[in-house]
């Protein structure tokens, strides 16, 4: 759900992407999405 609501707010460009914190929460994100598309 975390990675949704990411996905959400990169597509609306609401996220300061020079922040390196929201970088680190981003790149989790992403991490734990494709985690789960390996487990499917």
């Amino acid at each position: 759900m975390r990675a949704g609501a990411g996905a959400y707010l990169i597509d609306h460009h609401q996220l300061p992407l020079d922040n390196p914190k929201v970088i680190e929460l981003l790149g989790g994100a992403m991490n734990s999405r494709l985690e789960n598309q390996i487990a499917l």
